[in-house]
């Protein structure tokens, strides 16, 4: 009887397995994705020190074609009944529901074709899709109807005329549980963009915030509705973002939470996707417990979108990660992110609610706050948000890029008189200028203030203040530690050997620290 039993619960596991692979599989990534995947991960952990890169085998058009940066998608066929004279609509209906409620609804670029591609689908669901044929004297047939099973990790987006675009979700993270889908996204430019892609973003993924970051433009609302909500602040990449421009991440943070408290969700561009954009994407994937592969792997996918000789290799990221890792504890990188983020002003309760709501993990709980605190206060952040930190940025906001200062010379000027007449140095009006010497002429036209450092907000309704810093000194007692002051003026140890060119956190007694606050 016992075997009798045992037989008939393995046959019908069996026979639910079976069940389950006679459903179509899709991969939504394409093969290039796919195998790049595959071999990054084996590569990069094999090979941590970054001499090594294999995005540059798979950015291959001769191999793997064009629109790398592109979803695989469902093929959908059928045999239409009737000429196309005789149809008024041909419908698809995709849905992950059995009764195609709550269903995506698609047409043929013609009412005489007989078949379609459906894009942009959720990777691990299962989707069920029917066509109807509906005639001009008001009949309707389904031609065709059935279901499949997606897969895949990394979710492209395909919209016409823009490239580059990518989901967020997916990645596992240090807390144990991925990325969630359909909240956040990066990309390129929308500047090409056209009606049918506006639908997709706006309609079809709910995209409904554009933050831009580029100073090379003068938009001033969203190319993707003059309703929709825009900011543009101009970024720097890489390290010099993340160290001499990074209040600006403070601003595009705080604009994102209060985006996703209004249910919209948002997708931050530069121009191609890759530099400004990768940086803030690094910046928000290390918050939220992705792996240092992982942060290389997504940092590397844009390399897909561009020619074979442009290429993004993860080498880009090490010096960032050098510098966020002095954050916090070596054996937590998602703390180390935590802290930084602590570090430029961002305060807890926000950081702990972009958290929960990008992976649905109650940060609330004692034991995680507690956890988080703790390992911020022995690095010396403080979990509150410092003052004159933005608190709200209104989404009519915008920022306009600065005019370059010039200075036409005139007799007797020398460099040094302008560069002090100014506020700058000679070295930097030699840089600016191309100067190869220190001889100028009168009449010569000189640029003594950039375009692209500082930038100036303009706004249809009043935004917040700007940092107030005021400076101080402090006489250094026996016993004390840098951690310990910077938690008494609630500054970062960073900052405090930022000021007063420190290489070490030794200290002596006696001797003054200049603080700012």
């Amino acid at each position: 009887m016992k075997k009798y039993i045992s037989f008939i619960l393995t046959l019908f596991v069996v026979m639910q397995l079976w069940g389950q692979d006679t459903i179509e599989v899709v991969n939504i990534e394409n093969q290039a994705v796919q195998d790049y995947m595959e071999d990054a991960r084996k590569t990069y952990e094999e090979n941590p020190d970054y001499l090594v890169s294999v995005i540059t085998t798979y950015n291959s058009a001769e191999k793997y074609g064009l629109n790398l940066d592109k979803p695989q998608g469902k093929l959908i066929e059928w045999t239409p009944s009737t000429t196309g004279a005789n149809v008024q609509e041909v419908r698809i209906t995709v849905s992950e529901n059995s009764d195609y409620s709550d269903g995506y609804i698609f047409h043929p670029d013609y009412k005489w074709d007989s078949s379609f591609v459906v894009y942009n689908l959720l990777p691990n669901c299962v989707y069920f899709y029917k066509v109807e044929e509906f005639l001009t004297n008001g009949d309707s047939t389904e031609m065709v109807s059935g279901k499949f099973r997606t897969e895949g990790q990394v979710r492209m987006i395909q919209v016409p005329n823009c490239k580059n675009i990518r989901d967020l979700g997916g990645w596992p993270t240090q807390y144990g549980v991925p990325v969630k889908y359909g909240r956040l996204y990066r990309s390129g430019s929308f500047d090409r963009i056209n009606s049918e892609g506006r639908k997709i973003l706006v309609d079809d993924l709910n995209v409904l915030a554009e933050l831009d970051l580029r100073h090379e433009v003068d938009h001033t609302t969203s190319l993707l509705g003059k309703d929709k909500d825009y900011l543009r602040i101009p970024h720097e990449a890489y390290l010099k973002g993340l160290t001499q421009h990074n209040s600006v991440y403070v601003l595009d943070l705080m604009w994102i939470i209060d985006r996703m408290k209004e249910n919209k969700n948002v997708d931050w561009h530069c121009a191609i996707g890759c530099d400004r954009c990768g940086t803030l994407s690094f910046l928000i994937e290390g918050l939220l417990g992705l792996s240092e592969l992982d942060l290389c792997r997504d940092y590397e996918l844009s390399t897909l979108s561009l020619s074979e000789k442009n290429k993004r290799v993860r080498i880009h990221l090490k010096n960032l990660l050098d510098h966020v890792r002095t954050h916090g504890p070596k054996d937590n990188l998602a703390q180390c992110f935590y802290n930084y983020w602590l570090s430029i002003g961002m305060g807890g309760e926000d950081l702990d609610y972009f958290l929960q709501e990008m992976l649905d993990i109650d940060f609330n709980d004692s034991i995680w706050i507690k956890t988080r605190i703790e390992e911020a206060n022995k690095a010396g952040y403080s979990y509150e948000k410092k003052e004159g930190v933005i608190q709200t940025i209104t989404s009519t906001s915008y920022v306009t890029p600065s005019k370059p200062v010039t200075y036409r010379v005139k007799k007797g000027d020398t460099l040094s008189k302008i560069a002090n007449k100014y506020g700058t140095t000679v070295s930097k009006l030699k840089k600016l200028n191309n100067l190869k010497s220190d001889m100028i002429r009168e009449g010569q036209v000189l640029t003594v203030k950039s375009s692209g450092g500082e930038s100036s907000t303009t706004n249809t309704k009043k935004t917040t203040s700007q940092w107030q810093q005021k400076k101080t000194t402090h006489v250094i007692k026996n016993g004390e530690t840098l951690g310990g002051i910077a938690k008494h003026y609630k500054v970062t140890v960073s900052d405090l050997k930022k000021w007063n060119k420190l290489k070490s956190d030794k200290i002596v007694a006696g001797k003054k620290l200049i603080i700012y606050k």
